[in-house]
């Protein structure tokens, strides 16, 4: 089955008539023919918003009641990952203002889950490779709480799964802000790694 994965996506603006201008809502799943049941089946399933905060600065939206309305995550995210309410890119030198690069937008991963009989196959990795071919990460900081998920509410996380979720992302290049938070600049996703080669392979034209 693992041959025959498909990578989907949904994207579109939050349903709300302010908000929809700057929050897109990003929706994935990875399905798979399931041999034994003779059908289609889903093995893996994706969440995200993208936040556009270049936009939202030049339209001077209060950025803590933006990412407030989204989501408690998001807006914890903002207040361990943020400096001063203003979001800056992984690596900007904190001691020269002048270093210091802003995002132009922030995605974050509101979740991310593979079946458990199929994990350590590569899946969650390419999970996030498809989702950084489909939407743009110029400038964006990626984020996300490194948490395991849990379908029953109040559960207690085992030490060794959230050491486990944690090395994943430490794998895919994320680094820890906080005590559940990571951060990633998006321009050192593989997409954009690549787009940049480009760009500086290409000769000065006159």
């Amino acid at each position: 089955m693992l041959e025959d994965l498909e990578y989907q996506f949904t994207i579109k603006p939050l349903p709300d008539q302010e908000l929809g201008h700057y929050v897109l809502e990003i929706e994935g799943k990875v399905v798979g023919w399931d041999d034994d049941e003779g059908r289609e089946r889903e093995v893996g399933h994706m969440r995200v918003h993208r936040v556009d905060l270049a936009l939202a600065r030049y339209d001077q939206i209060d950025m803590a009641d933006l990412l407030d309305s989204i989501t408690p995550d998001i807006a914890a995210f903002r207040d361990t990952a943020f400096h001063n309410g203003v979001c800056y890119l992984p690596g900007s030198r904190s001691d020269s203002s002048e270093a210091r690069l802003l995002c132009d937008c922030l995605v974050f991963v509101d979740e991310i889950e593979i079946d458990p009989a199929l994990r350590s196959q590569g899946i969650g990795s390419e999970f996030f490779h498809r989702m950084s071919e489909m939407i743009d990460l110029e400038n964006c900081i990626v984020g996300l709480k490194a948490y395991p998920l849990s379908r029953n509410y109040g559960e207690q996380r085992r030490p060794d799964d959230i050491q486990r979720v944690k090395q994943f992302y430490e794998r895919l290049g994320f680094r820890h802000i906080g005590s559940d938070f990571m951060v990633k600049d998006g321009r050192e996703c593989g997409v954009m790694r690549k787009r940049t080669a480009v760009r500086q392979a290409q000769p000065l034209r006159p």
